[in-house]
């Protein structure tokens, strides 16, 4: 029997969400609200469970990043916070080991380092960086935006997307801070809008979502020189489809044969199959939302289910992924989730 896996939803409200997601129907309830927070719009999870990380995105010139105990019963003990010198933090990662905690700040384009305590806690921030220059979009590239911050697992490289430049970043972390890496970063195609990232398990190739022009970007690794070479941009939004979309979240299930990503705007869900090898991906179709402004949806530890939270229809919608063809199942279940924008799944014991 399929087991219950556990989630957890940050909100642009006042509160993370922890629900249940039934491993035999697709069925999904909450188990708890975390309330008194300051919209916790992004989370991330140790490996082991232990501890929680959020962002703390209270307004765009502030904010900062905090930290929870989670229980045994999954239940969030607030730990402690820290502000954010650079403004508007609205991604988080670990770094390899787990020691540091890393965040983007999307209005002024940082980067930033904290380290990690033994007892789960955020020290004093150790980095910071400020990225520089501009692109095309009139409106949403005058300046750096800095959208996501990813390490290469195994490695000790981190890559940033930055929006506002087209560009992503190449640092390697050490010993908490981030060093500019040679090259020190690589050019997306001008008005592209880098957003999100996500590498394949072998840490071979890395995949990017654009929010600006909807494209999804593949990139070839360099493991050892942490080099970036782009290999493909490929549309996420059907051929002929004109109306106002932006992309936001970019996936991968564990057994690694598909891509997705959400379209706000045409309120989908692309998908895309790859070729292992070449890395190389190829348009599949696309899951309707069964809302408004999918902001981020997540797959299961074992690639089973896949949950859209959509920000403006304030629904989280289940669905059942097809390891064979990559396409979902409504599976007629939803839950009723003020503004949800993160998702993010326990992982497996």
């Amino acid at each position: 029997m399929r087991k219950n896996r556990y989630f957890y939803v940050g909100t642009v409200r006042d509160s993370i969400w922890l629900m249940e997601l039934s491993g035999k129907t697709g069925a999904i309830r909450c188990v708890e609200q975390f309330s008194g927070l300051k919209r916790p719009t992004y989370q991330v999870l140790t490996e082991d469970n232990r501890y929680l990380y959020s962002v703390d995105e209270s307004s765009e010139a502030s904010g900062g990043v905090r930290s929870f105990e989670v229980g045994k019963d999954l239940s969030l003990k607030p730990i402690n916070g820290r502000a954010a010198k650079g403004a508007g933090p609205c991604h988080l990662s670990l770094s390899r080991d787990e020691n540091y905690l890393m965040a983007a700040g999307y209005v002024d384009g940082t980067v930033y380092v904290y380290p990690i305590l033994k007892d789960g806690s955020i020290g004093q921030m150790s980095d910071l960086r400020y990225h520089e220059g501009r692109s095309i979009h009139e409106d949403r590239q005058t300046r750096p935006h800095a959208h996501c911050i990813l390490p290469l697992k195994g490695t000790d490289y981190v890559y940033a997307a930055d929006l506002g430049t087209d560009k992503i970043h190449i640092y390697k972390l050490s010993e908490g801070t981030l060093v500019e890496n040679d090259p020190p970063y690589v050019d997306i195609h001008p008005g592209a809008g880098p957003r999100h990232l996500v590498f394949d398990s072998s840490g071979s190739f890395l995949y990017l979502i654009n929010e600006l022009d909807n494209t999804a970007t593949v990139l070839k690794v360099n493991r050892e020189t942490g080099a970036l070479s782009v290999l493909q941009d490929v549309s996420a939004l059907p051929e002929g489809y004109t109306d106002t979309s932006y992309c936001s979240a970019i996936r991968m299930p564990v057994h690694q044969g598909f891509v997705y990503a959400s379209n706000r705007g045409h309120d989908s869900i692309a998908v895309f199959s790859r070729d292992s090898v070449s890395g190389l991906i190829k348009p599949k179709g696309h899951i309707p939302a069964r809302g408004k402004w999918p902001r981020d949806f997540n797959i299961t530890p074992e690639g089973d289910y896949l949950i859209v939270a959509n920000q403006n229809s304030d629904s989280l919608i289940s669905y059942r992924l097809d390891e064979k063809t990559g396409l979902a199942e409504f599976t007629g279940y939803s839950a009723v989730v003020e503004e949800p924008v993160c998702v993010t799944f326990v992982n497996a014991r």
